[in-house]
Order: C-alpha cells, then structure tokens, then sequence
C-alpha cells in the first residue's frame, strides 16, 4: 500500500498531499505520480465515497461500522445487528441463518431458502440439507441417516 495521501473522497484524483479522511490513501496509476484515492485495508466504501470498517473491526461508535451490509457497533466490534444473522463476505451483508425472518432485502444463508408460506417468512433448509447447532446448512451425509455398514453386513 502507497502511503501517500488523498485530498479527497474515495474516486477522486490525488497526489502528495492529505487527505481529509485518514481512511485513504493514493493508489499512483502505474508509471505515474497521480492516482486516485481508495480505501485502506479493513476499510470500504460507503454511499458518500467515505471509507467505513469492514465485518469484525474495532470500533468506537455505530457510524464506523460498514452501513451497507448494515453492520453495527456491539461490544466495540463491527458484526451483524441480529445474533440470528451472519457475515456473507461475499455479498458483503449479514444473512439470515435458520429460524430466522427473511425476505429479498435480508435473504438466508447459504443451501438455505426462504419459505414466504411461513409466517412471517423463516429461513428453511434446502432438501438434502439439515440445520447444524450453529443455525446454518450443511449437507446430509446419507450414510449418517442409514447405518450403510450394517446394511452392507445383512446382504
């Protein structure tokens, strides 16, 4: 990472110089001086092309915390508002584990659905999957359902 500073929000052109939010840096187009500004590590952008802490930081206060995920300020670590819900990096959002309420706007965890016939909507296993004790999905090993030794023995 280049410690040169930004004058600037996250997109905007910089050199040497400082930037007013001490969450950037310059990132130099190659073989160049300039650049523009973007986040440092542990950092992402935000709505206003600020740099707030990514999933599992310390923080202060609630607005350092990523609000497009959203995630929240607990115990002075950024982490998903439910205790019901997990950090999906992927999607960079917290997703509903099992039980749960779900809907487009908050989907389930992976191998998971969410059944809307259910109300209020729950997240729900998809089939050939079964809830683990950590509320999320894992795939059923069949041969855990029927003792395939014991079968193989009798035949």
């Amino acid at each position: 990472m280049d410690a040169r500073k930004c004058k600037g929000l996250v997109g905007t052109p910089c050199k040497d110089g400082t930037c007013h939010e001490d969450r950037l840096y310059c990132k130099l187009f190659e073989g160049e001086d300039a650049g523009f500004c973007e986040c440092q590590d542990g950092f992402v952008e935000n709505e206003e092309r600020k740099c707030a802490l990514k999933f599992g930081l310390k923080c202060e206060k609630q607005r350092d915390c990523d609000p497009i995920t959203p995630l929240a300020c607990i115990d002075k670590i950024c982490q998903c508002k439910n205790r019901f819900y997990k950090y999906w990096d992927g999607l960079r959002k917290c997703v509903a584990l099992i039980v749960a309420s779900c809907s487009s706007e908050n989907p389930c965890t992976e191998d998971a659905e969410c059944r809307k016939h259910i109300l209020p909507a729950k997240c729900v296993c998809k089939h050939h999957f079964h809830v683990n004790s950590k509320f999320e999905c894992e795939l059923t090993r069949f041969d855990d359902i029927f003792d395939l030794d014991n079968l193989r023995k009798k035949t």
